[in-house]
């Protein structure tokens, strides 16, 4: 199935590098947008970045695929797609995930929980840099761990 999917996704460029404290700062931004969860404990969040680590869309949701696809709307109707390099994830990292970021190219997606075994192939296929468990300055790296500059 992962090959079937992968050969209708491109292949995505590496143009960006970022260290673990930049991602950090990017989770912050996460958390602290997420309102709904401050009051209720109970959503997920998707915030996407550009290179610089500008926010470009954020939402919550109950389900951790309808925050990341609202966050996906909101960029493409401010049609910030182009810009869009970083997703920022509260949940975990499935290859569904994987696939709605490949088709907007983004380079780095990290989340805050494990990665699954079909999303960790498919990102490679894409060459897409997948980070799980990620937690202020530390994370698993699964995949493309070239866009990963660990000297600040």
């Amino acid at each position: 199935m992962i090959s079937d999917l992968s050969m209708s996704l491109p292949k995505i460029d590496k143009t960006i590098a970022i260290t673990f404290p930049q991602l950090a700062k990017l989770q912050d931004m996460l958390m602290e947008g997420q309102q709904i969860f401050q009051n209720t404990g109970g959503t997920h969040a998707a915030g996407i970045f550009n290179k610089d680590g500008t926010l470009l869309g954020l939402s919550e949701d109950i389900g951790r695929h309808n925050a990341l696809d609202k966050a996906i709307g909101k960029i493409l109707l401010a049609r910030k797609a182009a810009e869009a390099k970083i997703v920022i994830l509260s949940s975990r990292l499935s290859y569904e995930m994987v696939t709605k970021a490949a088709r907007l190219s983004i380079e780095v997606l990290a989340g805050i929980s494990s990665a699954t075994s079909l999303a960790i192939d498919l990102a490679q296929s894409v060459e897409m840099t997948l980070i799980g468990f990620h937690r202020g300055q530390r994370g698993n790296i699964y995949t493309c761990s070239e866009r990963i500059n660990f000297e600040e």
